[in-house]
């Protein structure tokens, strides 16, 4: 019928609502079609947009074109309107951790610090967090340092999900060097990463003395302590350590009468 492939039209009616078409061709937002010749030279493909989707469509409209001193039955002259099934196969995303930058903790010795996702994080666009798994490889020494819940304090995790981490529950107590190293996995229940290695670096704890102002009241009154009165800070603000005061003894000063 004097029909070159590069007369074969395909006009896109509907486009994908999961995806899009990728015609190496297209030059502005509004062309909307490709021949039989751009489909054999491989310019025309579907992407998908990612989401949890199993199929998608395309509706298109067939119109050809003859060269010159060619006529087309009648039957053909007309376009003719058709779907284009898309079928989208799953294809599962490997998780990836992701650590701070140089891949160090740091803490001071012999506290313990909650592991946020800040520290933490898992990349996996197709796995919840609750069946994301991280696994510690190392931290089997029993007077070691270890990784526990807070839910459970004192007993070790040799692993946990990354929903924990979300929900700032898991916490690494040094103990013992102060230059160590946790090594983790990950899994989504499909694959499984390679080991990688959060460094810890311990530094020696320091508590400075912020106020001491002392307290004045009347005799036979009482009155609160407060920070303003008496308040201590440590070299490690970002940890949120407590400092507790102990009661060694009680001093008492008889007042001088002349």
């Amino acid at each position: 019928y004097g029909v070159r492939e590069s007369g074969v039209l395909f006009h896109v009616i509907t486009p994908p609502s999961r995806g899009r078409l990728d015609v190496h061709l297209w030059r502005r937002p509004e062309d909307d079609t490709f021949t039989l010749l751009d489909l054999n030279n491989d310019w025309v493909g579907y992407v998908h947009d990612g989401s949890e989707t199993s199929e998608d469509s395309v509706v298109l409209e067939l119109e050809l074109v003859t060269r010159s001193g060619y006529i087309l039955p009648s039957y053909l002259q007309s376009r003719h309107r058709f779907v284009l099934p898309v079928r989208v196969v799953a294809r599962n995303d490997a998780p990836s951790i992701v650590l701070p930058p140089a891949n160090v903790l740091r803490l001071a010795a012999g506290s313990s610090k909650t592991l946020t996702n800040q520290i933490i994080n898992v990349v996996d666009s197709d796995t919840p967090p609750n069946r994301l798994r991280i696994s510690v490889l190392n931290l089997k020494e029993p007077e070691g340092a270890y990784i526990e819940s807070s839910q459970v304090p004192g007993t070790p995790l040799h692993s946990f999900t990354m929903e924990q981490l979300n929900q700032d529950i898991i916490t690494y107590v040094h103990r013992g060097s102060p230059d160590t190293q946790i090594v983790l996995k990950v899994t989504d229940g499909l694959e499984t990463t390679g080991p990688v290695i959060l460094r810890v670096a311990a530094f020696e704890l320091q508590v400075f003395l912020v106020n001491n102002t002392g307290l004045s009241i009347t005799h036979g009154s009482w009155a609160y302590i407060t920070p303003v009165n008496l308040s201590y800070t440590t070299n490690a603000p970002e940890q949120d350590l407590e400092v507790h005061f102990d009661i060694t003894s009680l001093l008492y000063t008889v007042p001088y009468r002349g």
